[in-house]
């Protein structure tokens, strides 16, 4: 049996720990949250062994060997650090950190403590991103022309306070659901020659609308990321010789439609059994029963790579955390 702990137990540690139920030989052992009161109800509803109102109480336990770190952004750097240099191994949910010197810096540790560490960048590990991927990859319908990519709703809030817009606890859409849109960017087509930036700052200095322009040699990807309307949040791929699109909402287990300038169509239904995030999970378990110190699937040079160009994107939409 693997022994998990989960730090920070918002919405997002709400569904891990329910996808951590469809894992094989992974136990919930504890679960922190600055507020004893919420780490019990937490503990309550997810079966954990125990329940800690202090973070730092769960990286010393000595029974926690694997530690979900799901704090909002601006702490993930701090957590992570934490936990890695008392030895357990991390599964930090994305961004990794605030900045590409966060990451980079997170695995330096990571390598010195000689301990796991991986961003949590679920889409990485999902069936039908995986199958477009290698539809990419193999150019089975000749080369990419373009990228779409969309990651859009009405932010339900106008709360200053709320973590999706204050810029203390590291909010915008770039940090929060622009980071998809790069991720998947990058996985399919590589690093940019050079990119383009148009955001909308709002009134607490983060980015509430903002478009990205990823240019290459021979094709281009347009990302949009907004807290001010809605779309269908689909990846459009346009081929040489058809067109693909994995979505609605493309980042989490989504269907993938095809369609061939031959006049063929092809369709792959979304798996249905968990929220998909049983899939990042089970890989980070496998890692660490291997003895494995990075994922060959979501690497540190991947994480350093999407930090780095999130760190650009940034500072062209002159945004400084």
């Amino acid at each position: 049996m693997v022994h998990w702990g989960i730090i920070g137990l918002g919405t997002i540690a709400n569904t891990f720990a329910t996808a951590l139920r469809l894992v094989n030989n992974a136990n919930l052992r504890a679960v922190a949250s600055r507020n004893i009161d919420t780490a019990i109800a937490f503990s309550k509803k997810h079966d954990a062994d125990i329940s800690y109102g202090n973070y730092e109480k769960l990286a010393n336990d000595p029974d926690v060997e694997i530690v979900y770190i799901a704090t909002p952004h601006v702490y993930h750097y701090e957590h992570s650090k934490m936990c890695l240099e008392r030895g357990k191994a991390v599964l930090c949910e994305k961004p990794m950190g605030m900045n590409a010197q966060q990451v980079k810096a997170l695995c330096a540790i990571a390598k010195a403590n000689d301990t796991l560490l991986m961003e949590g960048m679920w889409t990485a590990f999902l069936p039908n991103f995986n199958k477009l991927e290698t539809i990419v990859k193999n150019k089975e319908y000749g080369n990419v022309q373009k990228i779409q990519a969309d990651f859009c709703f009405v932010a339900p809030t106008t709360n200053p306070n709320h973590r999706l817009i204050n810029k203390s606890l590291g909010g915008g859409t770039l940090l929060d659901i622009g980071i998809y849109n790069i991720f998947a960017c990058l996985r399919l087509l590589g690093l940019p020659e050079t990119i383009n930036t148009a955001a909308e700052i709002g009134t607490t200095g983060v980015d509430m609308h903002c478009t990205l322009k990823f240019i290459y040699k021979d094709n281009e990807a347009v990302l949009t990321s907004s807290f001010k309307k809605q779309s269908s949040n689909a990846l459009h791929i346009e081929f040489e010789n058809g067109t693909a699109t994995l979505g609605p909402n493309y980042f989490s287990p989504a269907p993938l439609s095809i369609s061939t300038n031959s006049g063929e169509m092809l369709h792959y239904e979304k798996h249905h059994k968990g929220s998909g995030y049983e899939f990042e999970a089970r890989h980070f378990q496998d890692l660490f029963v291997n003895q494995k110190n990075e994922s060959n699937i979501m690497s540190h040079k991947n994480s350093i790579e999407l930090s780095t160009y999130l760190d650009l994107a940034l500072k062209k939409a002159k945004i400084e955390y």
